[in-house]
Parts: structure tokens; C-alpha cells; sequence
């Protein structure tokens, strides 16, 4: 959990020089022999990562968090599975930074873009949950809940997954304002 924690900061704030490094040519171009140099967010492996190993953090802070409301246990033990990793990176990569780019664009109000978020994560949630399921791997399990649907999703996280769609809406806001740093646009208008 620690190195999970000190890897997120070290992301948020330390970004924009990492970014830098990461620059990428931009194809066949070049202005008096000088190769443009065109900045661009983080590259899709990058963000994969990212994304992964942000929500198997979250989901190890969660379930410490819930192990001490529950039961009072100081030793705030989480937990999770290597499918998370890629539960977690592939849904944010894949659909909620698509979402969130078409939703933005239509100007659609972050609250409502929220509610859409939570959609689209019990939508991937169920979807991941019934694939692994197939292959006896899936490492949650709802039944207990009052609300689930075949064990894979429960109403009951509902008002969880909107506080996790607040927190996606600030994580990606803050990946998208690092293009404004004064490094990338020196390195977009080279």
C-alpha cells in the first residue's frame, strides 16, 4: 500500500516532467532540419498503468478502510486480485476516458457525466465479473447484498462508485491540465 501511495503521488505531481521525457516525433515532419517535436498525454501503456495500478490501490485503501469500520481492526489490511489490475485499468483506459472526452465535448454538466460514469462502470463491472466467472476467477462476489444482479454488480455501491466517479473526474482533469504545463507548449510550437 505504501509504495501504491508514494508511486500515485509521485505521478500527480512529478508528471509533467516525466511527460516531458515522453515526448513523441510527430511522423515525416520537420522545419529547417529540426525535427517537430509533438507533445502528447501520456502514451496508451502509460495510461493502462496507470489507471491499473491506481484502481487496485483504491480498491486496497477501500476494502482496509471497510475491515476497520467494520470490525474495528487497526492493522487496515486491504486486499484485491491481479484481475483488478486489469479490471480497473482496462475499463478506465478503454471506456471512461472515451466517456469522458464525448461527454465533455457535448458540454455535459460533471455531475451528470458522474451518474453516466457509474452506468458505464456497473456495465464493465458485469461484463468482467460474467467473463471471469466463466473461467471460475472472479474475485468478487455480491451475493450477500440485497441488491445484486447474479453476484457480479449490487445496488448497494452505488453512492461508492459515484464518489469513485468525483475522483476519476479530478484524476482525469489533472492528466489533461499537464498539457498547459509551459514544457509541452514550448515543445508543441518547436
Amino acid at each position: 500500500v505504501i509504495v501504491c501511495f508514494v508511486y500515485h503521488i509521485h505521478a500527480i505531481y512529478c508528471l509533467p516532467t516525466a511527460c516531458q521525457l515522453l515526448r513523441i516525433p510527430a511522423e515525416g515532419s520537420s522545419r529547417g532540419g529540426k525535427q517537430i517535436v509533438q507533445a502528447a498525454m501520456l502514451p496508451w501503456p502509460y495510461r493502462l498503468f496507470f489507471w491499473g495500478v491506481h484502481g487496485v490501490f483504491v480498491e486496497v485503501a477501500f476494502t482496509g478502510l471497510w475491515e476497520f469500520a467494520a470490525s474495528g481492526n487497526w492493522t487496515l489490511k486491504g486486499y484485491s486480485s491481479i484481475w483488478s489490475f486489469f479490471t480497473y485499468g482496462l475499463g478506465a483506459f478503454l471506456a471512461l476516458e472515451y466517456l469522458h472526452s464525448r461527454l465533455k465535448s457535448l458540454k455535459m454538466h460533471w455531475l451528470l457525466r458522474c451518474v453516466v460514469y457509474v452506468v458505464g462502470t456497473y456495465l464493465w463491472e458485469f461484463s468482467c465479473g460474467l467473463i471471469l466467472s466463466y473461467f471460475n476467477a472472479c474475485p468478487w462476489d455480491y451475493t450477500a447484498f440485497t441488491y445484486n444482479t447474479m453476484g457480479l454488480i449490487t445496488l448497494e455501491y452505488a453512492p461508492l462508485w459515484f464518489l469513485g466517479a468525483l475522483y476519476f473526474e479530478v484524476l482525469i482533469n489533472i492528466m489533461q491540465r499537464l498539457e498547459e504545463v509551459p514544457e509541452w507548449k514550448r515543445l508543441k510550437s518547436a
